[in-house]
């Protein structure tokens, strides 16, 4: 039996050149470069590399797979290459495992957010620190309008026992106990 051949276009036939330029487009956004899937592999061994990095308590808070959290914890006893080759490894399994990458990643921001905040509060006094030996009137007035619990008379003081520490070239104790004081006012 043969089969009867319809006259008319078949589906293809119908379609014109927009039509397919427009495909080929969006086929095009869905396929990504050789350079962005290797970008995407390279943030995820960083995030490997993030998550060797932290304590096991902290590791059991994160949504990760069993799979996952057993390869985390035996990278921890790894060296050098080995070591490279399992973040290598882990990269894929963060991108081949059904886990969220980009939730391990706010979460691990969460953990380490109060270090930030932290560290910038030590850069800050010590900032304050240095710019007060060095003679910042308005800086003192600024911390003594902001802080009016502050002992003005000590705080003069201490600046100028660190200021003239630091012109006689003497060990820095008034910096170190002005640095103390200005931590008590954050």
């Amino acid at each position: 039996m043969s089969r009867k051949q319809h006259k008319g276009h078949s589906d293809l036939e119908n379609i014109e050149a927009s039509d397919i330029e427009a495909l080929e487009t969006e086929e095009q956004d869905y396929r990504k470069s050789k350079s962005q899937i290797k970008r995407e592999h390279l943030a995820l061994q960083s995030l490997a590399k993030q998550l060797v990095a932290l304590p096991e308590k902290q590791l059991e808070r994160l949504a990760l797979t069993e799979k996952l959290s057993k390869e985390i914890l035996a990278a921890k006893t790894f060296k050098k290459t080995a070591l490279k080759r399992q973040f290598q490894y882990l990269g894929a399994l963060l991108y081949s495992e059904p886990v969220d990458a980009l939730q391990i990643q706010e979460q691990l921001e969460k953990i380490n957010l109060p270090n930030q905040v932290k560290t910038q509060r030590l850069h800050q006094v010590e900032s304050w620190r240095d710019r007060l030996i060095e003679g910042d009137d308005e800086l003192l007035e600024e911390l003594f309008n902001n802080h009016e619990n502050i002992d003005r008379q000590q705080l003069r003081q201490t600046v100028r026992n660190a200021q003239r520490e630091k012109s006689k070239d003497q060990p820095p104790k008034a910096k170190r106990q002005l640095f103390k004081l200005l931590m008590t006012l954050t």
